[in-house]
């Protein structure tokens, strides 16, 4: 099985659990969990510029471990979470690549809440972070990527 097929199906299947875990009775307490939830993220296909997804969905006020793996043949990613939409994503890319290789292409900002550090192809980095309610954005700040629609959306409810 292709690689890119077996991530698709773990994200899928993480998926499934959260929708299933969101659907439990409101009137019983909620279990203590001893690790969040983990969510996994891929590229999509060899060589591309672009995530195997572009929605993903988090549970609020929990520790989630995320796990980005670089699938890519040839070419270098990372996964930066940014608080707010579009605009926001343009300017904190923007401030990336100002910010250069030596930086990994992430910059300083109050809107960037979490990254992985930029992955050579068949690497893999996890990332944990807790998030209030909201609507974040995910993107590549790899030079290009971006523009080329290496971005989602995670939404944390």
């Amino acid at each position: 099985m292709h690689r890119s097929v077996r991530y698709w199906i773990t994200g899928v299947v993480a998926v499934c659990i959260l929708v299933l875990a969101a659907c439990g009775n409101p009137s019983e307490p909620m279990p203590i969990v001893d690790s969040g939830p983990e969510l996994s993220l891929g590229v999509s296909t060899e060589d591309s510029s672009w995530f195997n997804t572009e929605t993903m969905t988090a549970p609020a006020e929990q520790e989630v471990s995320l796990t980005f793996h670089n699938d890519s043949g040839l070419l270098r990613h990372n996964w930066v979470l940014v608080d707010g939409g579009d605009d926001v994503a343009t300017a904190v890319n923007a401030a990336g690549i100002e910010a250069g290789p030596a930086a990994e292409y992430l910059p300083e900002s109050e809107q960037l809440v979490v990254a992985t550090q930029l992955l050579d192809p068949g690497e893999s980095a996890t990332v944990t972070f807790t998030l209030p309610p909201g609507t974040y954005t995910f993107i590549c700040t790899f030079p290009g990527h971006y523009d080329q629609g290496m971005k989602g959306t995670l939404t944390v409810e």
